[in-house]
């Protein structure tokens, strides 16, 4: 066991190390690269951690878009409190692991090969990415793949209302939410506007319906059992100043497939998150073969 957590340990502080390093050599690397400082600031030093050394350089630029001396100065102070964390984390790395420097400079090079693909790829797709998503669209993909959303709660079509107990038209607004019609459910909503606490009334929309449920002080161990025996009626529970009055329309089971209009929202983004990615493989495709084309490589290595 002990010998795991060494190694446990040791694997952890090499990838915290290859990780800082990498950050610290990519940050300090852009700042001196995108800003010129005079030789003689530059030579000045703000840090010291061991025989390491922070220049006045190395953080040229970092406050070039604050104005406020106080906010700039505070800038300053984090990144140099971050960069002695750095250091001290890097040093007490490499006294406890024998490091091979240049694996670790293969990983450097790595991750900015990565950071470097991923911005091409990014603005390429950005650039070409078309977000609009038809209502068909999202039906034959629902159609195609629906069992493939089971719900994880229960979800309720319901209207909710949150009267205070003394309230001159209760009865009226009982009545208006026992009916169907439109002409109830535009009473209702008037109602509401003008005596309930609190409200939901959009009876088309799927919702959780333990939201409903930590609305109101309901008492019901199985919850199943309760949307099953109430569906259709007015459940009315009351505390010491208020009376809650609950429809509930209709009802989803965890684990049955869901309503389209419960999870239209979820379809359209892994529709787009698809066309992003045959947008890059599209892109990774286009330069392998143009390459190939143009007998830009060669692979020497029998397969």
């Amino acid at each position: 066991m002990r010998h795991g957590k060494r190694n446990y340990l040791r694997n952890s502080l090499k990838y915290s190390f290859c990780l800082l390093l990498s950050a610290s050599l990519v940050s300090c690397e852009w700042i001196q690269i995108k800003n010129k400082v005079p030789a003689a600031e530059a030579s000045k030093p703000l840090a010291r951690v061991k025989d390491k050394y922070l220049y006045q350089a190395d953080i040229a630029g970092i406050t070039a878009d604050i104005k406020n001396p106080i906010d700039s100065a505070m800038t300053v102070k984090r990144y140099i409190d971050n960069w002695i964390k750095k250091q001290l984390m890097i040093s007490e790395a490499s006294s406890q692991i024998q490091f091979d420097q240049a694996e670790i400079e293969r990983k450097i090079l790595d991750y900015r090969y990565a950071l470097m693909i991923y911005e091409f790829e990014r603005r390429h797709v950005l650039n070409r990415l078309q977000r609009d998503v038809s209502d068909r669209e999202i039906e034959e993909y629902y159609n195609a793949n629906k069992e493939n959303f089971p719900l994880k709660q229960n979800i309720v079509r319901c209207v909710f209302l949150q009267v205070h107990k003394d309230s001159p038209r209760l009865k009226d607004i009982k009545k208006s939410m026992s009916g169907n019609d439109e002409d109830s459910k535009s009473q209702l909503k008037s109602l509401s506007l003008r005596f309930a606490a609190k409200s939901y009334l959009e009876d088309t929309v799927w919702v959780q319906f333990d939201e409903v449920f930590r609305s109101a002080p309901i008492e019901a161990t199985n919850k199943v059992q309760f949307l099953r025996e109430n569906k259709g009626r007015i459940i009315e529970v009351s505390d010491d100043n208020y009376v809650y009055l609950i429809k509930i329309y209709d009802y989803k089971i965890k684990d049955e497939i869901p309503p389209l209009n419960f999870i239209r929202e979820d379809i359209r983004a892994i529709i787009i998150n698809k066309r992003k990615t045959l947008l890059a493989k599209e892109l990774q495709d286009d330069i392998y073969n143009k390459a190939l084309k143009n007998k830009d490589f060669e692979i020497y290595v029998e397969n």
